[in-house]
């Protein structure tokens, strides 16, 4: 596993899963969050999961909500973008 700096003059990070040819074929990087209780069930903005991610703009000293149709979470194959969660509200 790494941790690197993703720019390096404006930092933010990059976390990167290496894992060799001698295993299973998946499982180089995995986030996994497990909950002593109940999940929630809400379907609204208050519906928190077990693992959440957070995307926000920085905003003076503290942060912000992303702006409309701002792209909160990309996944991409490789290089190519081919997924894109959006702050549509």
């Amino acid at each position: 596993m790494s941790v690197q700096k993703h720019e390096a003059s404006s930092g933010g990070a990059r976390i990167t899963g290496l894992k060799d040819s001698n295993g299973d074929d998946s499982g180089a990087l995995m986030l996994r969050g497990v909950l002593g209780e109940a999940a929630k069930t809400a379907k609204s903005a208050s519906g928190w999961g077990v693992v959440n991610v957070y995307s926000n703009i920085k905003s003076g000293t503290s942060t912000a909500a992303v702006g409309v149709n701002g792209n909160l979470f990309a996944i991409a194959n490789d290089t190519s973008v081919k997924a894109i969660i959006n702050a549509y509200d």
